[in-house]
């Protein structure tokens, strides 16, 4: 609103502590997890109105591979020379 650019990244993780305790109470794993319910997390963001530049999940595997990519993404958005 203020004429700034911004990135807006959202998505699920499986790595995250509320997942992995998802999974030990539904008796599967936190990959199962986030494939049952990243849909879900979709259609209620698009219920409200949510928009995001990238939506995505992590998955436990490309974690390292994405926070390096992110990084670098991350640093080209905020310091692209125009």
């Amino acid at each position: 609103m203020r004429n700034y650019n911004t990135l807006y990244i959202r998505g699920t993780d499986e790595c995250s502590t509320v997942t992995e305790i998802k999974a030990l109470d539904e008796k599967c794993t936190p990959h199962e997890i986030d494939e049952k319910y990243f849909g879900l997390h979709a259609k209620i963001y698009k219920c409200f109105q949510s928009e995001f530049d990238c939506f995505g999940c992590t998955l436990i595997e490309k974690q390292m591979e994405y926070d390096e990519y992110f990084r670098c993404f991350l640093f080209e958005f905020l310091f692209q020379k125009k």
